[in-house]
């Protein structure tokens, strides 16, 4: 159903009932359309081979960011374009999500930290003194 050079890792839902797929393997996001099951590849640009894609979450404007641990995070907006961003320390971004007030935060695997992605410029932020973390709101605060 993906290709013959799948290798999916991470699956979310779109508000649109949609699978969306952190597709490493074609180095690609997918989209499985919920009725037809047809598959529609977004591909990473040809200068970012091998991302290594892992996860992805939506923004509340409806952008995929997604983690690549070959050290990417990317934007994709479904009606127009792909944005790859390097991380700020190289390899490691796996797991990625929105929190309920919708900042977007992804974890570094092997860098060993927490980053915050700024959802206008894509620049992700290293969070190195996490304080505490509310429950209730979803939210974090820093030190510094």
């Amino acid at each position: 159903m993906l290709g013959p050079d799948a290798a999916p890792h991470g699956v979310i839902v779109g508000s649109d009932g949609a699978a969306w797929v952190a597709e490493g393997g074609q180095n690609a996001v997918a989209r499985v359309d919920p009725a037809t099951r047809a598959v529609k590849l977004f591909p990473l640009p040809k200068d970012r081979r091998n991302a290594n894609l892992n996860t992805a979450t939506f923004d509340r404007r409806e952008m995929l960011w997604f983690t690549g641990q070959n050290g990417v995070c990317g934007r994709l907006d479904p009606k127009s374009t792909m944005t790859v961003f390097d991380a700020p320390r190289g390899a490691g971004p796996h797991g990625i999500a929105t929190t309920p007030d919708g900042e977007v935060f992804f974890a570094s695997l092997a860098g060993n930290y927490l980053g915050q992605i700024d959802l206008v410029t894509g620049a992700a932020t290293v969070l190195e003194h996490l304080q505490r973390f509310n429950r209730s709101s979803g939210s974090l605060s820093f030190r510094g």
